[in-house]
């Protein structure tokens, strides 16, 4: 039996839509996610099958095995996460720590918000962990509330302070 990590947030001031886009949109990216996170390989658009790349030092992207799983515009976005043995070999070489997990983020439109710019309920569900005591599964479970955190934050500003 696996162990999944979620997290869920209400975003206003978006849309559904808008939330989808900061999901794969690069810039966006950068910004929730410090400089790092996930991109498209040459010539991928965020298609089941395609492969991620991962930012880590600046224009250096490493190909870890990432791959989409789902991709539904405006509704679920889910791709595979690297292990741990692909960001720190010198450090978990040697570890059990080499699960592959999942990552879905879930976007849902609150109704009655329309009128004062939308709003959005997020789920993110970071699943296939071996249990609660994974490295791995410690690690998402504090990144990802500064992520959301930033993500929320990036869409709530005014469209012309989002570059800043």
């Amino acid at each position: 039996m696996s162990t999944s990590f979620e997290y869920s947030t209400v975003i206003f001031r978006t849309t559904p839509a808008a939330v989808y886009d900061a999901l794969i949109d690069r810039d966006a990216i950068d910004f929730y996610m410090g400089g790092t996170g996930p991109k498209m390989a040459d010539g991928g658009s965020w298609r089941v099958g395609d492969r991620i790349l991962w930012a880590g030092e600046p224009d250096r992207f490493n190909d870890w095995g990432q791959v989409v799983t789902i991709a539904e515009p405006g509704k679920k976005l889910s791709y595979t996460w690297h292990t741990l043995s692909d960001v720190y070999p010198e450090r978990y070489n040697e570890s059990n720590d080499h699960e592959r997990t999942e990552v879905t983020w879930i976007v849902n439109g609150i109704e009655g918000f329309e009128e004062h710019g939308g709003a959005v309920h997020l789920r993110l569900v970071h699943s296939g962990f071996s249990s609660v005591q994974s490295e791995m599964y410690h690690g998402v479970s504090e990144g990802w509330v500064y992520i959301v955190s930033a993500l929320k934050t990036y869409l709530e500003k005014p469209l012309d302070d989002r570059a800043r």
